[in-house]
């Protein structure tokens, strides 16, 4: 069997505000700290063969949590950045909706596959880089647990790819921040095991 765990990376400052990152950064909140501390913490006591993360610093700062307490080293792969929004990125929902009415209309109706924005990433183009590198990691690491740290854009489209739900529309389940999915792979049938598992943060609350 064939083991991939997902973490989201920390709070930052434009989730609090609601701004899209996509290839853009913001430095990890006070409590984006304390998450990823907590992290860490969790997989101290996890054995896995390898740590991947996304080279957004966001992400990469997160995996440097884990990596602290699990004595494993960070191998950096761009596939693993979240969807590149292009020109909407760094702004909020206000902003996007009033500067690009009919971007904002798109994505009110949940409606992301549509979504293709000047100077980004189209919704093909994401799902399918996102659903490679998922693969990609599984055949390199057959019979291992690996770790991966990523973005709730592309851990939501594998969740959506394992489940086989329909990328035209909205559904109703969310990635919280440093949350922990975990997907497994035996005779090339896809499982997810756990969603969103953010236990470890106790009473760490979101803001």
């Amino acid at each position: 069997m064939t083991t991939i765990i997902l973490v989201r990376h920390g709070e930052t400052v434009w989730n609090v505000e609601h701004r899209f990152m996509g290839h853009s950064d913001s430095p990890l909140t006070e409590l984006g700290q304390q998450q990823i501390a907590a992290l860490g913490s969790r997989f101290q006591s996890i054995t896995f063969s390898a740590l991947y993360s996304s080279d957004s610093p966001r992400a990469l700062q997160t995996a440097e949590a884990i990596a602290g307490k699990s004595g494993k080293s960070v191998q950096l792969d761009q596939e693993l950045r979240e969807r590149n929004m292009g020109v909407l990125q760094g702004l909020n929902k206000e902003e996007l909706a009033s500067q690009y009415p009919d971007y904002w209309q798109t994505i009110e109706a949940g409606e992301y596959l549509k979504l293709n924005v000047p100077q980004g990433e189209s919704g093909e183009e994401f799902n399918t880089r996102a659903v490679n590198i998922f693969r990609e990691l599984a055949r390199r690491h057959q019979g291992e647990t690996i770790v991966a740290v990523s973005h709730g854009g592309l851990i939501c489209t594998i969740f959506r790819y394992v489940l086989n739900l329909p990328y035209g529309r909205d559904i109703k389940f969310y990635c919280a921040n440093t949350s922990v999915s975990i997907f497994s792979c035996e005779d090339a049938q896809w499982t997810l095991e756990t969603w969103g598992d953010v236990s470890h943060l106790g009473k760490i609350s979101s803001q």
